[in-house]
């Protein structure tokens, strides 16, 4: 029965085919039945799509009816955020949301792209720094190569700046290009942070508002930059705003940090380096490098109460913990709004890393030094720039006529004949530069005697040389100075003091001869006595230039800063009958005036001068001094000058003097010599710019109390006037 009914049905079939089949083959014989319409269409089984940056995602398609994939195309409506290929493939360029339209014909579907960027810093992405262009070593320092006519570009004020050149020096708004030589800025929600353009201060603003992270920062300045090799220090000059108007209100308070990131080369990873303060006057800085302030004690200028003067923040380039040298970083000042109820506002008017002078030596003591077997002689050398941080080496090419030691001492061989070498000395930052000592050695002569390991004299007063041991010197005995600026010596041996100093009495007899160093202590220093010195004012412990020894970065005056009293705790000035001091009507500087119509004396004409207990370390000492640059028939563009420490001796009965060795000096256009034995330094031309003397002082001085610092002149020849010019001073701590 079933196979019957199967029979029937395939037969019918057959027949209805063969049907079809006549309709088809004539069409006129019957009546045409319409065919059933497909539809096409498609879906998308990723309609929303979430990448972070450089991510990407194929659009997956579903449901595809009577399509093929030439049928489709993709387009991207905001390609900064992110971009689509012609197979649909989505690739993440930007944080963002954009839409990915995808065409068949005329259907349409849409695909939302959301990108996130979980690699950030300071609300920027590691890509867009990356990207950036490093500012050269040589333009992020303070007051070096300008960028175009906008001036320095770390410098928003020194140079008059205008509205338009700070804007050309950091990029508030976000555009220029990634190529642009222009600090940035960044902030971490636009309703509570910003930065702006205030004329000649980057204004950063911050309230502590709840759609801000309570331990990050608010806004930010930064810069790329390759740290200079000759980089000693970076600068911070802030400024702070106070202010009850409602037009603008300001809390005076805030927290700011200076923090180098050091990337990786695929900036993907970073170090974080928190500035450490060398100067923050008295404000703390914590552990993460964050200062606090929480007042104005000066809103005309913007002074942060406790802050160094003019808000100069001063930090190490190298710690413990870091060294910046010669490392690629995203330098950053960060700001942190700590007030809830009105803004709080920090402004930087110049920041940078400050430079070393190129690094150089040069010999100060004698390249030409003849000895006698046995004998001595210390080679000395100034140091200018990252010298000072260099090792010096000392070779002799021929030991056996003169050794030298690590600290470069001459000693000479014993030798038969007199005989010769050469000694070189290098600095291990200075590979550039070679000096030669050429000393000469000569056998030790018949004639012998011994003198004085040293002699100590105060000024005004005498001591006799004595000699002892003398083996054939019918010939007699000669005696001179070496300086007789320092101490002066008669024909029988007898020393006398003239200036506190260090100096030497060569005694000879024939060939022979041999140096007596003498020390000359003070029992009265420009006109004062031993009691009138201990009862001088102190200025306590300074370091670092301190307001109080600065006639003009602090804004302070030479009417500030110097008292006639010695009683005060101020500098003093000291000015020897026919000299002057007269500061030309320019209350930032003091003119030290000696040899007025050729009528200089011996010893020290005019001195500025004070009292304080040195620091128990310093790198140096610093001077910014420079001649009067002006060369006729009464004045001419030389001084003689000389930086002395005088501190008293264990019974309080003299004082000590430490004449202080140069060490470099950064006017380029000038000369500066020292003379090994007064310790005066000769200074020729220079001009009115950068006119620092360096000078390295020794273990010797310092964790002193009561001591003198001074600054003295001196005229040595010639009918003309000197004039020495006198800016600031200090220990650079």
């Amino acid at each position: 029965m079933k196979k019957k009914l199967f029979t029937v049905i395939l037969a019918a079939i057959l027949t209805l085919s063969f049907a079809s089949c006549a309709n088809i083959s004539d069409s006129s014989s019957t009546t045409e039945r319409p065919s059933e319409t497909v539809t096409a269409s498609f879906g998308i089984v990723n309609a929303a799509i979430t990448l972070n940056v450089g991510g990407t995602e194929q659009i997956s398609l579903k449901d595809v009816v009577s399509l093929s994939s030439a049928d489709f195309t993709y387009s991207s409506y905001d390609p900064s955020v992110a971009t689509v290929s012609e197979s649909g493939l989505v690739t993440a360029v930007d944080e963002g949301e954009t839409t990915i339209l995808v065409k068949a014909g005329d259907l349409r579907k849409q695909v939302t792209v959301t990108v996130s960027d979980p690699y950030k810093l300071n609300n920027v992405s590691y890509a867009k720094l990356k990207a950036l262009a490093a500012i050269s070593g040589g333009t992020d320092g303070i007051g070096i190569s300008p960028i175009g006519a906008g001036g320095d570009l770390s410098n928003y004020a020194w140079h008059g700046g205008t509205n338009a050149s700070t804007a050309g020096k950091a990029d508030f708004e976000g555009t220029s290009e990634n190529t642009a030589a222009v600090a940035r800025t960044a902030v971490a929600n636009k309703n509570y942070a910003s930065v702006d353009n205030g004329d000649y201060v980057v204004v950063m603003s911050a309230m502590n508002g709840n759609n801000l992270p309570q331990d990050a920062a608010h806004c930010a300045v930064y810069y790329k930059t390759v740290v200079s090799p000759l980089a000693n220090a970076f600068r911070l000059w802030g400024w702070a705003s106070k202010s009850d108007s409602p037009a603008s209100p300001a809390s005076g308070k805030g927290s700011f940090r200076v923090v180098a990131y050091a990337f990786n080369a695929d900036y993907t990873e970073y170090e974080e380096y928190p500035l450490v303060a060398a100067d923050k006057g008295s404000l703390e800085q914590d552990e993460n490098g964050w200062i606090t302030y929480d007042d104005v004690d000066d809103t005309l200028n913007g002074h942060i109460a406790n802050a160094p003067a003019d808000n100069m923040f001063i930090y190490h380039v190298k710690t413990g913990s870091y060294d910046l040298i010669g490392k690629e970083i995203i330098l950053t000042v960060e700001f942190m709004g700590v007030d809830t109820s009105m803004p709080d506002r920090f402004g930087i008017k110049r920041l940078g890393f400050m430079l070393d002078d190129e690094p150089n030596i040069a010999l100060t003591s004698a390249a030409q030094v003849e000895l006698f077997s046995g004998n001595t002689a210390q080679i000395e050398v100034s140091k200018q720039g990252a010298a000072t941080r260099g090792t010096m080496v000392y070779a002799s090419d021929n030991s056996e006529v003169a050794t030298v030691s690590e600290t470069g001492l001459i000693t000479a061989g014993n030798v038969d004949e007199e005989s010769a070498c050469v000694i070189t000395v290098t600095n291990t930052n200075v590979p550039s530069v070679e000096l030669k000592v050429n000393v000469t050695v000569k056998p030790i002569p018949e004639t012998s005697f011994n003198v004085p390991a040293g002699l100590t004299v105060s000024n005004g007063t005498t001591a006799e040389i004595t000699i002892t041991d003398k083996v054939s010197c019918e010939a007699g005995f000669s005696f001179r100075s070496l300086s007789e600026v320092i101490a002066t010596v008669s024909n029988a041996g007898v020393v006398t003091g003239v200036t506190p100093g260090k100096t030497s009495v060569r005694v000879t007899c024939g060939e022979l001869y041999k140096d007596v160093p003498v020390t000359v202590t003070a029992t009265s220093l420009y006109g004062l006595n031993l009691n009138d010195l201990k009862a001088m004012g102190n200025l306590g412990t300074v370091g670092g230039f301190p307001a109080a020894l600065d006639f003009t970065w602090s804004g302070k005056t030479t009417a500030d800063n110097i008292s006639a009293a010695n009683t005060d705790a101020k500098i003093h000035l000291y000015a020897k009958d026919g000299t002057t001091l007269n500061d030309l009507g320019d209350p930032s500087l003091v003119n030290m005036i000696c040899n007025i119509g050729g009528n200089g004396t011996a010893g020290v004409q005019n001195a500025l001068y004070y009292k304080a207990n040195t620091p128990a370390a310093a790198n140096e000492y610093r001077v910014w001094i420079r001649t009067a640059q002006v060369n006729n028939a009464d004045m001419c563009d030389e001084i003689y000058v000389r930086v002395v420490t005088y501190y008293l001796n264990e019974d309080g009965t003299a004082y000590i003097p430490y004449v202080m060795k140069l060490n470099a000096f950064t006017d380029a256009a000038a000369t500066a010599s020292q003379d090994a034995n007064s310790g005066i330094i000769h200074i020729s031309g220079g001009t009115a710019g950068d006119a620092f003397m360096n000078f390295v002082p020794t273990a010797e001085i310092f964790g002193k109390e009561g001591v003198i610092i001074a600054i003295e002149t001196f005229a040595l020849g010639g009918s003309v006037q000197y004039r020495a010019i006198v800016r600031r001073m200090g220990f650079d701590a």
